[in-house]
């Protein structure tokens, strides 16, 4: 992964590669080179926790919210 752009999960810093994602190797240099994101576990938590908090904030509205 020498020069090359990879994205790593800010959450659980897990990499992607192909497709896949994977825990870095131990040696990899995370500081360079880097986009982060979400990986998929962690986007649906992290989408979970707003839904929640949009559903607490709507209580008082007259339609619900868009899932």
């Amino acid at each position: 992964m020498e020069n090359t752009m990879y994205v790593q999960c800010c959450v659980c810093k897990r990499v992607r590669e192909d497709d896949v994602w994977v825990l870095p190797d131990s040696g990899q240099n995370l500081q360079t080179n880097a986009s982060h994101g979400y990986c998929p576990e962690c986007a649906e938590a992290a989408f979970e926790e707003i839904r929640e908090m949009l559903n607490k904030e709507c209580t008082s509205c007259t339609t619900p919210p868009a899932a």
